[in-house]
């Protein structure tokens, strides 16, 4: 087992975020001694033997550097980058370090959660003279978050020359760049750079900004990583969750409506897709009913997320396996949900919905409620299902429970409750809901074959309900295509002469995946590609000019969007302030100054200019 050295310094007072890495620290290999040097005062009571601190100062680092070149450094020597930071790793402090006993030496920085480094780093140990961790594919180089060097007289020299001394002597020359030492190291050819390693997109060199730290591993994206490097701290938030870290994008939320779904332990990794897509495009929080167990969901989500349980009877099986009592809850969910978070407006959506870039933009059919749910338009009037009465081959379930209840059925087009815009108001109608399905169940063959959708429908024509949402979904598409909706597999006739189609691809606001464990694989291929997340930009003000900016994440390499663009401010649906025809693909920001704003939220979005298509937006609050 090789022994390997780290050194950080740091001068003045530690960052909030200091805790956070500390701890991922303290779980490192044993093989690893880890020096943290600083002026502040900590209490190492509970610091593991190989995590050691020990004191120092600017004037004693001057004193270091004297002493080891025998020259003074006349710079200007403040902050926490050091000049001659990589000559801590051979020789300042050799009163306090017994160098000789390192394989490897090197540094690290100290805004990042690492995870288990040595089993990272083992496979290239005595093969490699420096090992590093990549920054996906437009920054494969050397880099700070985590470097080590063989502990060789060869590395040593590198950094203890005149040409060195007097490069790091010059204005604005911080030791080698990333870049010059790179460039040094290849020709030598005994460098590692490991790729997959951070928490950046490959292809984009996008920095991901949601990780979990637990069990001495940090993961990001599905995938275990060596370190997680928060380089845009301003928009990284860190907590605790027990003894694991979550680290996610920092992001305003509006409170004037929360999203709601429910699922079962068997449903749980469908939702995964809608997760992803409130996280990638929305700015409102999500309310998560569990039913009937404890999810880890809780230890694992932003703070986007709610998770609430929800326990029920089960009841008996029907003839598919399935339990009625189960299938039919959404009227209980949406009811009790009401009661969770009074005075609110909520929209429901399926486990098996993902959201488009232009999802919250739902907040204009608010004005339209009243009493009872906006729901969802299918395309047609009337949906009928295969073999649930005996004797007829396609039977109607909205016909069976309207015969039942003397309901006639009368209110076009049918609804589907996959989306459902809902308030306080709203509560009494899912109590009749679910005092309809607890009287009619089973007192009929294919009564409630379609659950909550059909006792939703039954009280819409027994109320004589028209108001709805228009159509807001696509189905069996992983992209936005307007013809669709009049060809779906399914159809068989005309789309209803009372639907409301969108009339552009911003009004469609959800994708409808129908339970396809592949639907947000082909999703990321698709759909994501032709827009942007939340965090593929950063959007800030600055008030001193009246500012807006828009700066990039990536390179957005990996997209398919028209390169013309507009830049766009928007409040309360009116768009106040605009750049119009920028290359997107040229410049890494964009701003709009001299904007006179009050306080409140405000949309930031990116428009493509040919098509319109709304491809980002974003809340910023003033």
């Amino acid at each position: 087992m090789k022994k390997i050295l780290l050194i950080e310094t740091w001068l003045g007072p530690l960052p909030e975020y200091y805790k956070y890495h500390q701890k991922t620290m303290f779980s490192q290999s044993k093989n690893i001694d880890i020096y943290f040097i600083t002026d502040q005062d900590l209490d190492t009571s509970n610091f593991p033997s190989n995590y050691k601190i020990f004191k120092t100062s600017t004037k004693d680092l001057l004193n270091r550097y004297k002493k080891v070149t025998g020259e003074d450094f006349t710079r200007e020597f403040k902050g926490t980058y050091h000049p001659f930071k990589l000559m801590y790793c051979f020789s300042l402090f050799q009163d306090k370090i017994d160098y000789s006993k390192y394989d490897y030496v090197g540094i690290y920085d100290c805004d990042t959660l690492f995870g288990d480094i040595y089993s990272w780093i083992s496979p290239y140990l005595d093969k490699k003279d420096f090992i590093s961790v990549g920054g996906g594919k437009f920054h494969h180089r050397l880099s700070g978050p985590f470097m080590i060097m063989k502990n060789n007289q060869t590395n040593y020299d590198l950094f203890h020359n005149k040409d060195f001394y007097k490069h790091i002597s010059q204005k604005n020359q911080n030791g080698y760049t990333e870049k010059e030492l790179t460039s040094y190291v290849n020709k030598h050819n005994n460098a590692q750079i490991i790729q997959h390693s951070q928490n950046v997109e490959h292809e984009s060199s996008k920095v991901l900004y949601d990780a979990i730290w637990t069990g001495g591993k940090v993961y990001c994206n599905n995938q275990e990583i060596l370190v997680h490097h928060f380089y845009n701290k301003p928009e990284t938030k860190l907590s605790f969750r027990g003894n694991s870290i979550i680290s996610e994008y920092k992001k305003t939320y509006q409170n004037d409506f929360y999203w709601v779904t429910h699922f079962t332990e068997n449903y749980e990794p469908l939702l995964s897709v809608l997760i992803d897509s409130i996280k990638r495009f929305s700015n409102r929080k999500c309310i998560l009913y569990t039913i009937n167990y404890t999810s880890d969901l809780t230890f694992k989500l932003t703070d986007q997320f709610i998770v609430r349980r929800l326990d029920v009877e089960l009841g008996e099986l029907n003839s598919k396996g399935k339990y009625d009592n189960v299938l039919s809850l959404k009227p209980s969910i949406l009811s009790d949900v009401t009661d969770f978070i009074p005075n609110s407006k909520f929209v429901y959506v399926d486990t098996d919905i993902a959201l488009t870039v232009n999802a919250d933009s739902i907040t204009k059919h608010f004005n339209e409620l009243e009493n009872f749910p906006l729901i969802n338009s299918h395309t047609h009037d009337l949906i009928t299902v295969q073999g649930i009465v005996d004797g007829e081959d396609w039977s109607s379930p909205i016909n069976i429970l309207g015969e039942a209840t003397g309901v006639p059925i009368h209110v076009y087009p049918r609804r589907k409750t996959n989306v459902i815009v809902f308030n306080n108001e709203c509560k009494w109608f899912f109590d009749e809901q679910v005092e309809l399905f607890q009287q009619y169940r089973g007192t009929r063959q294919g009564i409630f074959a379609l659950h909550d959708e059909d006792s939703a429908n039954l009280l819409l024509n027994k109320y004589s309900y028209t108001k709805c949402l228009p159509l807001v979904d696509m189905e069996e598409l992983s992209h936005i295509n307007m013809e669709k909706f009049h060809n779906y597999s399914y159809a068989s006739a005309a789309v209803s002469t009372n639907l409301v189609l969108p009339k552009h691809e911003n009004d469609v606001l959800t994708f409808h995946g129908f339970k396809n464990p592949k639907f947000g694989d082909r999703l990321k291929e698709d759909y994501y590609k032709q827009v942007l997340s939340q965090d593929d930009f950063l959007i800030k003000f600055e008030p001193e000019s009246n500012k807006f900016l828009w700066v990039k994440n990536s390179f957005l390499g990996n997209k398919n969007i028209q390169s013309n663009v507009r830049f766009e401010v928007v409040r309360d649906n009116q768009v106040l302030w605009v750049l119009i025809n920028q290359d997107i693909f040229k410049y890494w920001g964009y701003f709009i100054s001299d904007c006179p704003v009050e306080l409140g939220y405000y949309d930031m979005r990116i428009v493509e200019e040919e098509s319109n298509r709304v491809i980002y937006k974003n809340t910023i609050k003033l």
